[in-house]
């Protein structure tokens, strides 16, 4: 990825959005294309959605081909903006700072999988699982799961529509961004960890900490008892160089994720929980 312009590190939604476009142009099969899914099952599911939803949930279909949503139902209510009004743009400016980076490489890489016929597809059987943070009309973030299925696709299984149930946890505090990937009876999916890998692999080319940091980084989340000595004796160098280490990937992180953390095994444990360590 190191070198590309078009890479996952970009910084702003809007370029986030204008990547992830070109992905789907690039992967999506020329018009016309046979489509899997017959209408009459989608609006079936769109009514038993709007009449069974519970309190504190929204959701949306969206259109890969044409990059929009559509069947925005209720987000006004818990979020506070028209339902009318809502794009894929406006959801993306919503995330919270801290989770974004690991929502920018997952959608990176699920655009890849999903779109590139990797995996044979099954109407609203297929869902993956989100627990990410969203902005408030009023200023203030929530903590929602975000649940997406296959909504239409084509018989050569690349993923035309996917529809996203939102439900709400409660205020967000400081929660890592989380994803998980199962079949309908809540099995892991053989992509989960080829997607966890990659965002492995890209997190780690974006050079975001140096080689050292990273391998104090990696001990870190495999040792739960690991401390600055051992550290020093594993890689022979000082307690006092492990120390000023130590303080540069917190110094790095909290810039990068918008909070602070207090230790660097807090950091890995945060890094290794979004799935990019």
């Amino acid at each position: 990825m190191k070198g590309n312009s078009k890479s996952p590190a970009i910084s702003s939604s809007n370029e986030r959005i204008r990547f992830l476009r070109d992905e789907f142009e690039r992967l999506l099969p020329p018009l016309p294309c046979k489509k899997m899914v017959w209408q009459r099952e989608q609006q079936k599911q769109i009514r038993i959605l709007k009449a069974t939803l519970i309190h504190e949930q929204f959701f949306y279909v969206a259109d890969l081909r044409e990059g929009k949503l559509k069947n925005v139902n209720f987000i006004e209510k818990w979020l506070g903006y028209p339902d009318q009004d809502f794009t894929i743009e406006k959801f993306m400016s919503l995330i919270h700072p801290s989770q974004q980076l690991a929502f920018k490489l997952l959608s990176y890489n699920l655009a890849i999988y999903l779109l590139g016929g990797k995996m044979k597809l099954q109407f609203m059987v297929q869902y993956f699982i989100f627990h990410v943070a969203l902005r408030h009309i009023k200023g203030h973030y929530l903590l929602f799961k975000r649940v997406t299925y296959p909504f239409q696709f084509t018989d050569k299984n690349q993923l035309l529509e996917y529809l996203t149930v939102f439900t709400l946890l409660g205020g967000y505090q400081n929660t890592p961004f989380y994803f998980r990937a199962s079949d309908q009876n809540g099995d892991l999916l053989d992509m989960h960890l080829t997607i966890i890998e990659n965002m492995q692999t890209q997190f780690k080319s974006l050079r975001v900490f140096s080689t050292q940091e990273w391998r104090i980084l990696t001990r870190y989340a495999k040792d739960i008892n690991i401390n600055i000595a051992m550290l020093s004796q594993a890689f022979q160098v000082k307690e006092s160089t492990i120390k000023e280490y130590n303080k540069r990937i917190k110094e790095k992180a909290s810039n990068i994720f918008e909070r602070q953390f207090t230790s660097t095994r807090e950091v890995a444990a945060w890094l290794a929980y979004q799935g990019i360590l």
